[in-house]
């Protein structure tokens, strides 16, 4: 495995068998040293090319690492792999850094070596998105955050860092849905809060109608106004239509009174309806389409569904109880 050289350099070493390993090393001749150390692979000669190697790295760093990949392909139980790390911290290859810390993470090392390995990833890992952060390569950093948050789920730092980048990015959508996973996490809860309030202060900012809502167990109730008349509604974006109780909408004007409303339970004798006119905080609306069936629910007098909210784009600021709305 030493090169393809391999056997010229036997035939150099078979025409001075009386040279030390140290000597070859002194020349620089490490293939032919690799070769004379698997001959015998003793610790001291091991230890001999991890010493030559080190030195050479301060010297000529490209060149150590190419000989310190290939002692490692021919002795893989070598510690040279943390030099090899070391040596690309040094000349700022972090991403190389990172990924041969994964790899040893990957081998089986002690419970310290295990947790110096992990500090380490981290160092590195904050000084390759702060690298990143200022070449502005975004796209890099993306697909860095993702493949560590991939690799080890139950570290919410990459999570939390990536969310970050997002918000740099104008992408809220995603930061929220990052931070929302992040809410309950020890560490980054409070900041996870601000995140997310920031985002909904910025989201508001750019709607044009704001409509309080009050809960209602799990829900939220909006106060409308068909035709001059108030009801409690449920926000519900899986009903198709505004639906209230019959006995409430008697004002309304009626359509049709065959239709036929399929419920989680069963299917409901209903009619559909127009109101004139539908007013709902700041925002009034004209010729809107109701069904109405019997309803009944405690403080509630029927649904606000999709035939509403289809006509905007919609945020609900849950910490508020805000219903913000942009016509689309």
């Amino acid at each position: 495995m030493i090169s393809p050289s391999k056997n010229i350099i036997k035939l150099n070493i078979k025409n001075d068998e009386s040279i030390t390993l140290l000597e070859l090393l002194a020349q620089n001749r490490f293939y032919d040293a690799l070769t004379l150390y698997l001959e015998d692979e003793n610790t001291t000669q091991a230890q001999q090319i991890e010493t030559y190697l080190a030195m050479l790295a301060k010297s000529d760093p490209i060149r150590a690492l190419e000989y310190m990949q290939v002692f490692l392909d021919n002795v893989p139980e070598s510690m040279v792999w943390k030099l090899m790390i070391e040596t690309h911290i040094a000349q700022g290859n972090l991403a190389k850094a990172i990924k041969l810390i994964l790899q040893a993470k990957e081998n089986y090392v002690s419970d310290a070596e295990e947790k110096r390995l992990s500090r380490q990833l981290k160092d590195v890992s904050v000084a390759h998105i702060d690298a990143l952060m200022q070449r502005k390569e975004y796209a890099i950093l993306i697909t860095f955050l993702e493949e560590m948050i991939s690799y080890d789920g139950t570290n919410n730092f990459y999570a939390f860092r990536l969310a970050q980048l997002y918000i740099e990015l104008d992408k809220t959508n995603e930061a929220s849905v990052l931070l929302e996973g992040l809410k309950y996490d020890e560490v980054y809860a409070q900041n996870v809060k601000t995140l997310l309030s920031n985002i909904d202060k910025e989201k508001e900012k750019n709607y044009e109608y704001s409509i309080p809502l009050q809960k209602h167990g799990d829900h939220y109730i909006v106060n409308v106004f068909l035709d001059g008349t108030a009801f409690n509604l449920l926000l519900d974006t899986g009903a198709t239509y505004i639906f209230i109780d019959e006995e409430k909408a008697s004002m309304l004007e009626v359509i049709r009174s065959d239709l036929l409303l399929q419920t989680a339970g069963n299917n409901v004798q209903a009619k559909l309806c127009v109101a004139s006119s539908m007013k709902v905080g700041n925002l009034e609306l004209n010729n809107i389409q109701v069904t109405t069936a019997p309803f009944k629910r405690d403080g509630v007098d029927g649904l606000l569904g999709m035939n509403f909210f289809k006509q905007f784009i919609f945020f609900i600021n849950q910490d508020e109880n805000v219903l913000y709305l942009n016509p689309k």
